[in-house]
């Protein structure tokens, strides 16, 4: 990718995630997040797919005497068949005092050494091919996890404020609340209780102070509940969020989770 579009993807990323997050009111700009992501991992998968492969061992040189010159790579090699070396042995008639016995011999081990220097040569072939495509899927799996982990919807996460008070008003109806930060002006409280021997989470959230819209669930399933988004709710979340828009808070024992949906 060019330094312009990473440029534009790391703005887009922090419209995304950062702590002004506000991509989410702007579809344009969330499908082009989309799609520079997906461009950068391409990218990403093709630099892996062009890594160089491992060096070949060079195969030592046969030895040959000053009468077997003759033995020279067959015109097979060139045809383009394969690329595989075929050595043809010439010592037939080098050395007089050889019989046929002592030629086939001399053939046989000048056959074997070609099959053994041609074995490697495909071993570290396929060990190289083996390693780039291993590396390429686990570029592609990574980048793919990262993309479908990112939840446009996600607005805020919320954690405890041990300076705001507790909410009282609520009285017992939910149990020893513990405050949160505030949701663009939005009151929140969590906790966790024991009524009659099952442990609940409750979360409950106001938008005047005097109102509580909350519910209880069992810890192992954690708890949710929604907030509309009115002509009552706070001015920081008018201005925030477009009227009709629910903010679906979640709570499972630690930060509340906060995302947004029309």
């Amino acid at each position: 990718m060019s330094d312009g579009r990473d440029r534009e993807l790391a703005e887009l990323e922090e419209r995304a995630y950062g702590p002004h997050a506000d991509i989410e009111t702007d579809p344009a700009a969330m499908l082009r997040l989309r799609r520079l992501q997906e461009q950068r991992r391409i990218s990403r998968a093709g630099r892996t797919r062009e890594a160089p492969e491992t060096p070949e061992t060079p195969e030592p040189p046969a030895f040959e005497s000053p009468a077997a010159g003759a033995g020279r790579r067959s015109d097979a090699a060139s045809s383009g068949a394969e690329e595989d070396d075929v050595w043809i042995d010439a010592d037939d008639g080098a050395d007089d005092g050889d019989d046929d016995g002592d030629d086939a011999e001399t053939g046989a081990e000048d056959a074997g050494v070609a099959d053994g220097g041609r074995r490697p040569r495909r071993t570290l072939r396929v060990a190289a091919a083996v390693v780039a495509l291993s590396a390429v899927a686990g570029a592609s799996s990574a980048t793919t996890w990262a993309i479908a982990r990112f939840d446009p919807r996600q607005v805020a996460v919320l954690s405890p404020d041990s300076e705001a008070a507790p909410q009282d008003e609520t009285g017992e109806l939910f149990g020893p609340l513990v405050r949160y930060e505030d949701l663009f002006g939005i009151e929140v409280s969590a906790c966790t209780r024991d009524r009659d021997g099952v442990a609940e989470s409750c979360l409950v959230a106001s938008q005047t102070g005097r109102y509580w819209e909350g519910t209880c669930a069992s810890v192992e399933l954690g708890v949710t509940t929604l907030v509309p988004v009115t002509d009552s709710s706070p001015e920081a979340a008018r201005a925030r969020f477009p009227a009709d828009t629910f903010l679906e808070l979640t709570y499972r024992g630690g930060d509340i989770t906060v995302r947004a949906s029309a």
